[in-house]
């Protein structure tokens, strides 16, 4: 690397996240701006001046952003993961996320640029120094300007730091809650550890808000929804330590020592009788503060914190928690995921008016296809209710053409993979979205975790570039634009109040040619109230009904020409059609089903050949020293009566358990015209009596008989000559035809 290149600056960022540190703040902004070219600071609410003193210094120096974020639970690995990524698209070379109370411990910018230019890894991870105040403070004043001790030893915790290589390199990045750890993808390892630059830490500059701080603190770990194991141990412990009453200089000096472990109960300790050694803060982070800050007291911010409005989201456990930028405001979300397992990190634009992929007009050409469309074999079968729509809503997708089908309750996925499929056999950009709580409800019971492990198995196996939202309707609805969905199927919690609360809320987000289809429209107990709202629905919109397998509603809710409108009036105006209509999809969905059944057996039969396969497998070794004793390098002695009984009822498996092997051998045999039919049939009269097809018998019996299917071919002896094709359970003729004739097998 030449000197030019050397000198160029690095692009550096730094992301906090911060409540309450008015005693410290002013401190910590001095090293926002000494070091960094850009900050962005999310304030949670802070009561005790810490917003006011971000807004002044935000006046004063242009490069920092300023979120707010309502959320009482702090998904801070939510909202670090959100500000990195628009940093990375930013082209930051380099982002740390620090907390109110790390100071990078360097001298200058300059030595910063100097040592990252010099670091070999792509991420950093810092180690803190816990510092010890030689003179502790009051809640709402602290005095950095004086001498730190520490153990001589860094925590065994460490900060990350993550290069713009890392994060182009690996897009689909995770920072980990405290932001401790990073990953190359959500759920995956940690990176392996690369030490770097140490973080002076000074977790404690007075009693009262430490305790306020961990009391804040517990309260909120105990209302998150999705506590990583041993999050926030180190909290209880302290609070421990506190609530009896140690809070005196000595006791402080050692939860500060041993901060973020505190496992032990030590009652004091002074560092001056030890020998520590001492530190004190870089000059850089000294400076005056830019205007007058405003600092409360303990006794103010508790009355402030009173009078907040906190956004409480309840997230089904499991969730997957994202963050979403609105203005200035940071908002959590429940995570719209891939079905290759990755956040999807964007949201759900609206839609271009009326989509050019469907045309305007209703067309016979249409109506054709979309009948053929309903003979489509499933790919997956999960039997339910909607079992027999299947057809309904592949003529739906063929008709409409959706951009973009979110489904409002999934279950065990029946219609939305059956959506998935039409979407891949129309060839269409269709996006598809799950949305489910997968705990479910009264009406469709209570599940085990087990029905959401398969739906995710099976969509990130079959349709990964689909979504999914493991969360409650009113979460999703975040994620959405309004006018950003063609196709919306409800089927939640069936009550007439729950239906019509998903209708009114979703309805905004439906585009211009927007079409919603309600399953139950034709269930009329068990409180079921979907009959009642869909009455009146139909009322008001053009729509036609299914009455079999519980109803399906088709509701048109755009205001632009569609063809599904057009289907609609002419369904009214012709009752014989409808019924027509009516009874077609019925049929059709009853073959649906039976096909359904048929493709499990043949699995179910599947599974247990295979099951007997290997059983018949496990007796072929012990044949092997059997079957080489009749090995014989000369002539080969007659096979006798005997050795053709052992053979037959030990060597090969039965020919119903081969059956599936059966064409694929018939076609190897036919095609190279080495089979003798004609003496076959003059050799075997039952064959030529029952008039069957030579080699088909030959395949599936003859084969296990021993039969010979030419005069130069003896099955038998093929075998007894070679027990590497018995003992692979393959054909003898098979065999032969593929290989042993070119190795000069006899």
């Amino acid at each position: 690397m030449n000197n030019a290149a050397k000198e160029v600056n690095l692009n550096l960022y730094a992301i906090s996240m911060v409540r309450n540190e008015a005693d410290i703040i002013h401190f910590f902004m001095n090293q926002m701006s000494a070091l960094f070219d850009k900050v962005m600071i999310i304030d949670v609410q802070s009561t005790d001046g810490t917003s006011e003193a971000l807004k002044s210094i935000a006046e004063t120096w242009p490069h920092i952003e300023i979120y707010n974020c309502n959320t009482q639970e702090r998904y801070q690995s939510a909202m670090m993961n959100l500000l990195a990524r628009k940093a990375m698209s930013e082209g930051a070379d380099w982002v740390f996320f620090l907390d109110a109370d790390e100071f990078l411990d360097v001298e200058n910018k300059a030595a910063l640029h100097d040592y990252l230019r010099q670091f070999p890894h792509d991420v950093m991870h810092m180690p803190w120094v816990n510092i010890i105040p030689s003179k502790y403070g009051k809640f709402d004043v602290f005095e950095a300007e004086q001498d730190y001790f520490w153990t001589g030893r860094v925590s065994p915790f460490r900060k990350v730091a993550i290069s713009g290589l890392f994060m182009n390199a690996h897009p689909e990045f995770s920072v980990q809650e405290g932001s401790h750890t990073v990953s190359s993808r959500l759920h995956s390892l940690p990176v392996a550890e690369k030490l770097g630059l140490s973080l002076l830490h000074l977790p404690v500059r007075s009693a009262d808000r430490l305790k306020y701080k961990l009391s804040n603190a517990q309260r909120l770990m105990n209302s998150k929804h999705n506590n990583a194991e041993g999050e926030g141990r180190h909290v209880t412990n302290i609070l421990n330590i506190t609530s009896e009453g140690r809070v005196l200089a000595e006791n402080l000096n050692a939860i500060v020592a041993e901060y973020g472990l505190n496992e032990q109960q030590v009652d004091g300790l002074d560092p001056r009788e030890l020998g520590w050694p001492t530190k004190t803060l870089p000059n850089y982070l000294l400076g005056s503060e830019p205007t007058p800050l405003v600092s409360r007291g303990l006794a103010d911010t508790f009355v402030r914190d009173g009078a907040l409005i906190w956004e409480k989201p309840g997230f089904v456990k499991g969730c997957e928690v994202g963050a979403q930028i609105v203005g200035t405001e940071i908002r959590i979300i429940c995570q719209p995921m891939t079905g290759y397992g990755a956040p999807y990190n964007g949201r759900y634009l609206a839609l271009p008016a009326a989509s050019v992929a469907a045309p305007e007009a209703l067309s016979m050409n249409q109506l054709i296809d979309a009948m053929s469309t309903t003979f489509l074999r499933l790919e997956v079968m999960r039997f339910s209710a909607w079992s027999r729509l299947i057809p309904v809503l592949f003529a739906l997708f063929s008709v409409l053409r959706p951009r973009r089908y979110v489904e409002l309750g999934v279950h065990n996925g029946m219609s939305f993979f059956a959506a998935c499929q039409a979407a891949k056999h129309l060839d269409l950009k269709t996006e598809c979205v799950a949305v489910d709580s997968w705990v479910g409800d009264p009406h469709a019971s209570f599940h085990s975790s087990e029905v959401f492990d398969q739906f995710r198995s099976t969509i990130g196996s079959l349709y990964p570039q689909h979504h999914y939202i493991r969360g409650f309707f009113s979460d999703a609805l975040q994620s959405f634009d309004d006018g950003s969905v063609d196709l919306l199927h409800i089927d939640g919690y069936h009550t007439y109040e729950a239906v019509k609360d998903d209708f009114d809320t979703w309805l905004p987000k439906m585009s211009d040619t927007g079409v919603v289809i309600f399953h139950d429209i034709n269930v009329h107990e068990r409180g079921f109230g979907v009959w009642r709202f869909w009455s009146e629905l139909s009322a008001k919109y053009p729509s036609f009904g299914f009455l079999h397998s519980h109803g399906l509603g088709v509701l048109y809710v755009g205001s632009s020409p569609s063809p599904i409108a057009d289907i609609f009036s002419m369904l009214d105006r012709n009752p014989d059609f409808a019924k027509l209509a009516q009874q077609y999809f019925e049929l059709i969905g009853e073959l649906a089903v039976e096909q359904g059944v048929a493709v499990d057996l043949l699995k179910e039969k599947d599974a247990r050949i295979a099951e007997l396969d290997t059983k018949a497998d496990s007796h072929k070794n012990a044949q092997a020293g059997e079957l080489l004793s009749h090995q014989n390098t000369g002539t080969l002695a007659p096979v006798t009566p005997q050795e053709l009984l052992s053979l037959s009822r030990r060597s090969f498996i039965p020919p119903k358990l081969r059956w599936y092997r059966n064409r694929r051998d018939r076609k190897i045999i036919a095609d190279s015209g080495l089979f003798d039919a004609r003496y076959y049939l003059n050799q075997n009269a039952d064959v030529r009596n029952a008039r069957i097809d030579p080699i088909a018998h030959y395949v599936k019996y003859g084969v296990f008989e021993f039969r010979n299917p030419t005069a130069e071919f003896d099955t038998a002896r093929y075998l007894l000559r070679n027990p590497d094709v018995l003992q692979a359970g393959i054909n003898p003729f098979v065999h032969y035809v593929k290989h042993g004739k070119s190795e000069r097998r006899t």
